[in-house]
């Protein structure tokens, strides 16, 4: 994925998707996977979430 502000490649940092707390699940909208990636350059730059 592009970076935003200098062009590097951003890196996945963490996704996250439907799973159970105990007893209960926990639904990301109707079954989506959160990813959220950064950029390597710095950490100034923003992070880009992207819901599929």
């Amino acid at each position: 994925m592009p970076g935003t502000e200098c062009g590097a490649e951003l890196e996945h940092l963490l996704q996250t998707g439907t799973t159970s707390l105990g007893e209960t699940p926990v639904f990301l909208g109707r079954g989506y996977a959160l990813s959220v990636y950064r950029c390597p350059a710095s950490l100034a730059h923003p992070h880009r979430i992207d819901i599929r």
